[in-house]
């Protein structure tokens, strides 16, 4: 019995080794590949099509890719002219409408060196246009301290003038008072355009509060003259006082409601100024050889000029200009009309028939230098610049641009 329980406990004999892949005789068990055998391929997975490139998300809805590549071009060229804060409110309308695209990433960039800075100044603005998806932006631009100059240095001489006018009206009577109260106004009027000026003020609220003094004054005048064959007394002079407080009013209201440039500024006086002159000559010359009194001129030009600034807004409302531009404009008027009065002496033309060649000379110089100037506003074209060259008698100077 021991030997049998031996026996059983004694491990099997070694046997010769089994075949690769084989089963071992008596057992179930799966034989182990030697060490030295090929690895198995693992078995090639199916053949699967390469993943298609991603495709950039769509533009913002209302901006095509033309807008947004417009709009940044206008921001790189306000930011290399120097005005950081068109350039600033631009790249942020271009991250907030166009976020994942490449331009509103890119105006990211730009923004972030910007650092904390105010990024929009009282008065500007942007809107998406109804209907249309395009942006536009309001005419007039941000405060500069050129624009607190020009108001400061015009509404004090104004107020030199309103004193001086206030003279007229209560009779001074010495060279004292008259000095007293020139001086007076021009202190009030200084000190109180600088102190509302002090958060800054627009280029195009300057342009529209000085216009609205001069055009309340001479509308004023010309109405005093046609109404009272009397002329201008102390009691008119009042008016005329009343006639640029208010028009001061009504520049500094207009420019509130449309935000108007001084480019939009100077197109609707020019309206004014040429539209009142072109029908006070066309009004001597109907009047024939029979002649024409003071007042119906006068009568004329109130009338033409108060048709002519209507006109004028219309014409900054659908082609707005910049004040570089109305200037070239107002100077080819101005050529046009002293060529006519060359032309006039020259002929040697009598009455009526002398202003026909003034007038046609006005309505050329206003149309053909318009023409001219058609691109200069464009934002590739050079801004106005004038010149000026020393010659063998003096001084040579002009007026230039790119058209």
């Amino acid at each position: 019995m021991l030997l049998l329980l031996v026996l059983l406990a004694a491990p099997d004999p070694p046997g010769p080794e089994p075949e690769p892949g084989g089963l071992r005789a008596g057992t179930s068990s799966v034989a182990v590949e030697p060490a030295d055998s090929p690895p198995i391929p693992e078995p090639a997975p199916p053949d699967r099509p390469a993943p298609a490139p991603l495709a950039p998300p769509p533009a913002p809805a209302g901006l095509s890719e033309a807008d947004l590549d417009e709009l940044y071009e206008r921001a790189f060229l306000a930011l290399v002219s120097g005005d950081e804060a068109e350039a600033r409110r631009l790249l942020e309308v271009l991250v907030a409408r166009a976020p994942d695209q490449a331009r509103g990433r890119s105006a990211r960039r730009l923004l972030d060196q910007f650092g904390g800075r105010q990024l929009e100044p009282p008065g500007l603005t942007t809107t998406e246009s109804p209907g249309t998806g395009a942006l536009e932006v309001t005419r007039d631009g941000p405060p500069t301290i050129y624009s607190r100059a020009e108001l400061v240095v015009l509404q004090t001489i104004h107020g030199i003038v309103l004193g001086a006018e206030l003279c007229v009206i209560f009779e001074c009577e010495g060279a004292q008072e008259v000095g007293g109260l020139m001086l007076g106004g021009g202190a009030v009027a200084f000190t109180t355009s600088f102190l509302l000026s002090r958060n800054g003020i627009s280029p195009g609220a300057t342009a529209a509060i000085n216009a609205g003094a001069i055009w309340g004054a001479g509308l004023m005048i010309n109405l005093l003259l046609a109404v009272d064959e009397d002329g201008i007394d102390n009691a008119a002079v009042g008016g005329i006082l009343a006639g640029q407080v208010v028009g001061m009013g009504l520049g500094g209201l207009a420019w509130y409601t449309t935000k108007a440039g001084p480019g939009d500024v100077s197109l609707v006086s020019s309206g004014g100024l040429w539209t009142g002159t072109l029908v006070a000559l066309l009004t001597v010359i109907g009047a024939g050889d029979d002649g024409v009194e003071g007042q119906m001129i006068a009568g004329a030009i109130f009338g033409g000029g108060v048709a002519g600034l209507g006109l004028g807004a219309l014409l900054a409302y659908h082609v707005p200009m910049s004040r570089g531009r109305v200037f070239i404009i107002d100077g080819g008027a101005v050529v046009g009309t002293m060529l006519g009065v060359t032309l006039s002496l020259l002929a040697e033309a009598e009455r009526t028939s002398a202003f026909i060649a003034p007038a046609l000379g006005l309505a050329a110089g206003l149309g053909l230098t318009a023409y001219l100037t058609r691109n200069f506003d464009l934002p590739d074209a050079p801004n106005v610049t004038w010149w000026a060259a020393p010659v063998s008698e003096g001084l040579m100077a002009g007026v230039g641009g790119h058209f």
